[in-house]
C-alpha cells in the first residue's frame, strides 16, 4: 500500500476531524439539543449561526433537523456505521472515517 505523508500532524488533530465528531456526536445522542446544534454549525453541514437562531423561531424547521438526527441514528443501529455514514455524507470518503474510528489512538 503506497502513502504519503505531508506533514507530521495528526489527522486526528486536523479540524475535519473535530467537525467529524461534533456530527458522529449528534448522531449517537439525537436527543441532545446542544450537540445536534454544534454539529449543525460545521462547515460539513454548513448551517449558520443565523440560520440557527431561525431555527429558534421556528419550530417546524429545528423539528426537520431533529428528525434527520434521529433516522440517522436508526439507520446505524439497524445497518451499521458505513450506511450511516453513506447517508450522512452523501457517500463522502469513507476511508478517512473508519481511520478515524477505529484506529485512533
Amino acid at each position: 500500500m503506497v502513502s504519503v505523508v505531508l506533514g507530521d500532524k495528526s489527522v486526528y488533530a486536523s479540524d475535519e476531524a473535530h467537525e467529524l465528531e461534533r456530527v458522529l456526536a449528534a448522531v449517537v445522542e439525537p436527543t441532545n439539543q446542544r450537540a445536534i446544534r454544534a454539529a449543525l454549525t460545521t462547515d460539513l453541514l454548513g448551517v449558520t449561526a443565523h440560520d440557527l437562531a431561525r431555527m429558534d423561531e421556528n419550530e417546524s424547521e429545528w423539528e426537520a433537523w431533529s428528525l434527520l438526527f434521529h433516522s440517522w441514528n436508526a439507520i446505524w443501529a439497524q445497518s451499521g456505521f458505513v450506511q450511516n455514514y453513506a447517508m450522512v455524507m452523501g457517500g463522502g470518503i469513507v476511508l478517512l472515517v473508519v481511520v478515524y474510528l477505529f484506529l485512533k489512538p
